[in-house]
């Protein structure tokens, strides 16, 4: 007991620790990053257990830190980390594998609507179908006005395209409430997901990293037990301050927030009111809404 006890109060400081570095590489605010630290790990008080969660709050943390250093440097170590991190979740608590991979979800998704934004299908679409109408048309004799017509049409269609182009631009250098920032870095996260899905089979639990949290939610037992339970703002202080707190930044700054921020704490809010046991990876996990805020 006394050994279990130890081993505790060193994995909390651990995640104390864990949590202020991965806030000072986010925010580049040390103290702001410091005086963070010390209300989440307040609030993260009814979760400090000697339960395999506590090693994975500060894995989930550490891949937070890992995948925004590769994101910025682009340096296999950090690869080789995030799946030396889902080697150890497979192994140590597999229930929660998934998680892994539904925290780089939301990189992805922003990466892929910027490039589709970017693309600028629509017009490309429309000019290539006026091209080769012109074309056809050329071929054939007393088309002269209709290809006139075309061809007038063609030119709009083209400048109406930079003009798009022009505001998109300068929507991302003053965007009025999400950003979208592009990190061409990020598609190598697709890979990485791969790599890490393939780090579930380096275990002798068999399939069970892919199929434990199936089995576990497909049962009546969860609906006995209380952290599972749907979460009551009016019976959780903690979180009904963390829910203030997040309305006043968003509604009442001039807070500016990523579209992969928007989506992570959306995500996390949802899983939160599901789940009360959740609401330990938005206070540790959703942070990043705060980080980026142009206070």
């Amino acid at each position: 007991m006394t050994g279990i006890y130890i081993s505790t109060v060193v994995l909390s400081a651990l995640l104390g620790v864990a949590l202020y570095i991965t806030n000072t590489k986010v925010n580049k605010k040390p103290l702001f990053s410091f005086v963070f630290t010390i209300g989440i790990m307040f609030l993260m008080g009814d979760f400090i257990a000697a339960r395999a969660q506590l090693v994975t709050f500060i894995l989930f943390i550490l891949e937070i830190l890992f995948v925004e250093c590769f994101l910025e440097t682009k340096k296999k170590r950090y690869v080789l980390a995030l799946m030396l991190i889902a080697l150890l979740i497979a192994n140590m608590h597999a229930a929660v594998f998934y998680f892994f991979f539904i925290l780089l979800m939301p990189y992805i998704a922003e990466y892929l609507i910027i490039v589709l934004r970017n693309s600028n299908f629509v017009y490309r679409y429309r000019i290539f179908a006026l091209k080769s109408r012109i074309e056809k048309l050329s071929k054939k004799e007393g088309k002269e006005e209709k290809i006139d017509k075309l061809q007038q049409k063609l030119t709009e269609t083209e400048e109406k395209s930079e003009k798009h182009k022009e505001n998109l631009k300068r929507r991302e250098e003053n965007p009025y409430r999400v950003k979208l920032v592009k990190r061409d870095a990020t598609k190598w996260l697709i890979l990485v997901c791969i790599l890490c899905l393939l780090m579930g089979l380096l275990t002798p639990l068999g399939d069970e990293p892919y199929t434990h949290i199936f089995k576990l939610m497909s049962g009546t037992t969860t609906d006995n037990i209380s952290e599972h339970q749907p979460l009551v703002l009016a019976n959780h202080t903690g979180a009904a301050i963390t829910a203030v707190l997040l309305v006043i930044i968003l509604v009442f700054t001039d807070t500016k927030i990523s579209l992969k921020d928007l989506f992570m704490i959306g995500g996390l809010l949802v899983l939160t009111i599901t789940s009360k046991r959740q609401f330990s990876m938005l206070i540790t996990i959703g942070r990043n809404i705060i980080y980026i805020t142009n206070m």
